[in-house]
């Protein structure tokens, strides 16, 4: 679904956003054809957080940006179900797999279209991605709203 012009949403669990990049592949992980399929075969992945739910479908060879302060998460399963869960489960339903981190990103980064907007409080380094009047909240938001059109660089909410 074209949310904009070069701004497209896929719908997921959770939905994943794609402008040249893409942020948050989802789940499962056979989700990830349909992200190569997108945008190429050595995507550039932007995650929200280290929720397992959110990177499982991260294609092999991606270069994975994390928001900083989490990357230990991203790339460690063990260290990624230990912190959610209080201990390690090899059977766990959502665990995805040890990712490398190419870089990390932080509040105020400017990622292609995208800046990065802090969202703490669903992990502790939550972040958003802005761009074109879109923001890509992760799980700062949940359903259909996850994704959507605003024009919040007017509200209390959002300030510059």
């Amino acid at each position: 679904m074209e949310l904009r012009k070069g701004i497209k949403l896929l719908r997921g669990s959770p939905n994943t956003l794609i402008a040249g990049r893409y942020v948050d592949p989802g789940q499962p992980a056979e989700r990830a054809a349909e992200i190569v399929a997108e945008v190429g075969n050595t995507p550039v992945v932007l995650l929200t957080h280290f929720h397992a739910d959110h990177l499982t479908a991260t294609p092999e060879d991606a270069e994975v940006y994390a928001p900083w302060g989490e990357e230990l998460f991203v790339s460690s399963v063990k260290a990624r179900l230990f912190f959610t869960h209080g201990v390690y489960m090899e059977n766990a339903v959502y665990k995805g797999n040890d990712l490398k981190v190419a870089g990390l990103v932080k509040p105020g980064d400017r990622v292609g279209p995208f800046e990065v907007v802090p969202l703490p409080g669903h992990t502790f380094g939550h972040v958003g991605f802005y761009a074109e009047g879109i923001l890509y909240a992760g799980n700062a938001l949940f359903g259909r709203n996850t994704a959507c059109p605003t024009s919040w660089t007017s509200t209390r909410f959002w300030r510059r």
